[in-house]
């Protein structure tokens, strides 16, 4: 899958010294921001290079960082001495992997925050958690298409969790034209009857498909097509589709929030234990 990034909340701040994009960063003194150094804390990550004093700007959600070293996909990632992502040893859980990269300096999907590991379990850990609004699950997606073709799409389940790995798309030619673009729905199976001409060449762009999703309610609720991006490079949709066997989404997790609650209810066992807390 490539590297793609939805981004949730953007904001600005001086940099305490020079700054690398696509890095992981923290709070520094004086009310600036800084690179994140080797398992650090980060309060975003980098989209822009600025020297000292001038201003970073810092993005969360999902978001492009560059791998410090080869990174599998699910692996829950950490920041190294450069503000690069790596994958996690002992250093603060910063967030997942939603794809891979196979050598230092490539560009990977990561979702943050996300709840720690219950092996990480501290009360102080179960309230931040909560805090940071980290209960959120992981959608299923799925990348279809080449980038450089623009014809690339990628498939966001509507709902976090598990489910989503249920939801089906299908790109089918019809043998004989012409015929127009079409979309069915049935359960969780989405067929696109691409549009072809009276050669039965397919006519339908990929901008033509993201249109044709949009516009069947049953569909929509299902998925969210976007045009894909792999680094700077975004698909532009005018490329011409490819036929596509049905093809499942893959990498929807569950909501954490049952495992936050369960941190919390540890907490207050903890505290009730301590003769800290009376009820």
């Amino acid at each position: 899958m490539p590297a793609y990034e939805i981004l949730n909340l953007r904001f600005s701040a001086i940099a305490g010294a020079a700054v690398a994009r696509r890095r992981f960063v923290k709070a520094g003194a004086n009310d600036t921001a800084v690179q994140a150094g080797n398992g650090e804390a980060a309060i975003g990550v980098s989209i822009n290079a600025p020297a000292q004093y001038e201003i970073l700007e810092i993005v969360d959600g999902i978001a492009l960082v560059e791998a410090g070293a080869a990174i599998e996909a699910n692996a829950i990632v950490q920041s190294d001495a450069d503000g690069k992502a790596v994958t996690r040893t002992d250093g603060v859980a910063l967030g997942t992997a939603l794809t891979s990269a196979a050598a230092e300096g490539e560009l990977i999907s990561i979702k943050t925050p996300g709840c720690a590991a219950a092996s990480d379990f501290a009360p102080a850990d179960a309230v931040a958690d909560l805090v940071a609004g980290a209960a959120d699950g992981v959608a299923a997606s799925l990348a279809t298409g080449v980038i450089n073709d623009n014809n690339a799409i990628t498939y966001f389940a509507q709902k976090v969790g598990e489910d989503g790995n249920d939801i089906t798309i299908a790109h089918i030619a019809p043998g004989a034209g012409p015929a127009a673009l079409d979309v069915v729905v049935d359960g969780t199976d989405i067929v696109v009857n691409l549009g072809v001409d009276g050669a039965g060449s397919i006519t339908s762009t990929a901008a033509d498909v993201i249109a044709a999703i949009e516009a069947e309610d049953a569909a929509l609720a299902l998925v969210r097509p976007v045009s894909s991006i792999a680094g700077n490079v975004t698909s532009t949709g005018a490329g011409t589709m490819v036929a596509m066997a049905k093809t499942a989404l893959a990498g929807g997790v569950d909501s954490e929030g049952q495992e936050c609650l369960v941190k919390v209810n540890e907490l207050l066992a903890s505290l009730r234990a301590a003769g800290l807390l009376a009820v």
